[in-house]
């Protein structure tokens, strides 16, 4: 928990959020940013009037929940919020998470020029491409979509030569206080993934130099940082992002949460509630027909344990668990692919499997990284999604823990 940072939850009855969980109409209901703007204003209004709290309008919460965030007070001052029960109906101290850390494969990052490391890398220098994205979209198939893919995760480097990021900040924004800018990645891992979803590779006529051409090449990016240069950010500052997406997304758009914790507790039906109004922001996103897609987490434990990876939504919503799978270039053929032994398993949450390991893909200042992790295979799942316009093929299967569970592998 972080000292001094507190989400509080306003009355619905007095301050109705927007988009109503009872309300089936409102689901895909677009959102009048003039309505939204004179909705943070008469809170911030009353907030200031009644706490005397000064907050700004990202502090607001009005559209699948009501609420305000505040930070830098006493636990005093907390207390005497919360003894508003007409306004304030409850309120939590602000937690920490981290991103799902990738590991790093090989020597580092490398720049364009450096001679393609093919078996190594799992890398084709012909196809410029990751040969997990090889495995999901074997006929190297295209769109023309204008869908966004939003990527809630460390930034997303925007001068990154392979990458069609948008600047426009209508859409993507910081929420690290320290870092302000969402477009500079200080971790490398947001950058990475935008590869494997959307890269288009600068240079597809030269084999001699490096480049990433990702599942759907040239995918429109938005980058929403909440993860800091250490890969820690708040489940706060992930509500915003969402958020934001519902306020600015269109039916159509995919989102990657490559995030998450441990729920509390160690038995192997933890509640999954854990911060149910981030649940609700995302059931609402998948009303709107937004696709959310979260990684199962690298800790080799059931997903059900894994936060938010353990939410189960009929609609739209998709847990990643990653699969090991290496392709021989002297035979020119894959190896069978086998479940990667740190990824979570389970099913549910897990809906699908997807290439995890060695994956191949764009790093800050125009340079390359080879990573393994349920976020690379979360990532690809993003791209198919995107590329296919809905939820990818599932006509193979793969056995895993625990037991001999079958998941469906996703592909084009």
């Amino acid at each position: 928990m972080i000292e001094g940072e507190y989400l509080f939850y306003l009355n619905e009855e007095i301050y109705p959020p927007i988009i109503s969980e009872g309300d089936s109409s409102s689901f895909t209901k677009a959102i009048d940013e003039k309505e939204l703007l004179n909705r943070k204003k008469e809170i911030l209004s009353e907030m200031k009037t009644e706490f005397n709290l000064t907050l700004n309008e990202d502090d607001i919460f009005i559209t699948t929940f009501s609420g305000f965030f505040v930070s830098d007070i006493s636990e005093d001052v907390a207390l005497q919020i919360l003894s508003n029960t007409g306004k304030v109906s409850r309120g939590q101290q602000n937690f920490t998470i981290q991103n799902i850390r990738a590991r790093m494969q090989g020597d580092g990052p490398v720049l364009q020029n450096i001679r393609a490391r093919m078996q190594e890398w799992q890398y084709d220098e012909d196809l410029h491409t990751s040969m997990g994205v090889f495995f999901v979209n074997p006929n190297s198939n295209t769109t023309s979509s204008q869908s966004k893919v939003w990527i809630v995760d460390s930034g997303v480097d925007i001068n990154h030569q392979d990458l069609n990021v948008l600047a426009d900040p209508l859409f993507s924004k910081s929420f690290v206080q320290s870092e302000p800018d969402p477009l500079y990645d200080l971790v490398g891992h947001g950058t990475h993934l935008a590869g494997i979803i959307g890269g288009r590779a600068h240079n597809n006529s030269n084999p001699d130099l490096l480049g990433m051409n990702g599942v759907s090449p040239g995918a429109p990016i938005v980058s929403l940082k909440v993860i800091n240069w250490n890969g820690e950010g708040t489940w706060t500052n992930v509500k915003k992002a969402l958020s934001r997406i519902r306020d600015r997304g269109a039916s159509g758009d995919v989102v990657t949460l490559s995030l998450g914790d441990l729920l509390p507790g160690q038995g192997q039906n933890p509640n999954c509630n854990f911060h149910g109004d981030l649940l609700d922001q995302i059931k609402s996103l998948a009303n709107m027909g937004i696709y959310v897609v979260m990684a199962a987490g690298n800790t080799g434990v059931s997903s059900t344990r894994f936060y938010p990876a353990c939410f189960e939504y009929p609609l739209n919503v998709f847990t990643v668990a990653s699969l090991n799978v290496n392709y021989d270039f002297a035979t020119n053929q894959f190896y069978p692919p086998a479940f990667s032994t740190y990824s979570n398993f389970g099913r549910p949450s897990i809906d699908y499997v997807a290439p995890g390991d060695v994956v191949f893909s764009t790093f800050p200042c125009d340079r390359y990284a080879v990573l393994s992790g349920t976020s690379m295979a979360t990532a690809m799942v993003a791209g198919l999604i995107h590329l296919k316009g809905g939820p990818p093929s599932a006509n193979e299967t793969l056995t895993g823990p625990p037991g001999n569970t079958l998941y469906p592998i996703a592909k084009y």
